[in-house]
């Protein structure tokens, strides 16, 4: 197999997709009030974003994750057909690849169901849930404002 050299670019394509080490998550408490949502979510995004550079990961779903945010219990249920177009019209398939992603990673959790309505359509849901891998990066420092849905 021949690889293709790009000037600006150091190495060569190998046409294999980016991938990452799994890590177990460790799902956000989601707080109370206002500010403290504000502030976790600021927090796990500082985090996330750092990750993603760490990995060369995409940032279409970074990018408007706050847009899609149901600020009220912390989760985000909206379809990758939605968060593709809010980034920009990017590929469904690249949205899907980054949630796989964030997902090895620890940085979110996924939790879906299905259910047929009486017509016969099949309906599916799926929620994202914010959250941080149960071992962090040692450069990392989180706030002490932090808290685990398991504590």
């Amino acid at each position: 197999m021949t690889s293709t050299v790009i000037p600006f670019r150091s190495q060569p394509f190998t046409g294999k997709r980016r991938d990452v080490d799994k890590a177990v998550a460790r799902p956000l408490r989601w707080p109370s009030t206002k500010k403290e949502r504000y502030d976790l979510f600021d927090t796990w995004h500082h985090v996330a974003m750092q990750y993603s550079h760490k990995n060369r990961l995409g940032l279409h779903f970074m990018a408007v994750a706050k847009l899609i945010m149901i600020w009220r219990d912390g989760s985000i249920n909206a379809s990758n057909k939605r968060i593709a177009n809010l980034a920009g019209g990017c590929s469904i398939d690249v949205i899907k690849r980054q949630l796989d992603q964030l997902d090895k990673l620890g940085l979110i959790t996924r939790t879906g169901s299905a259910h047929v309505s009486p017509g016969g359509r099949v309906t599916r849901t799926r929620i994202i849930r914010l959250a941080f891998p149960a071992e962090l990066d040692a450069r990392i420092r989180l706030s002490d404002a932090v808290r685990y849905e398991d504590e």
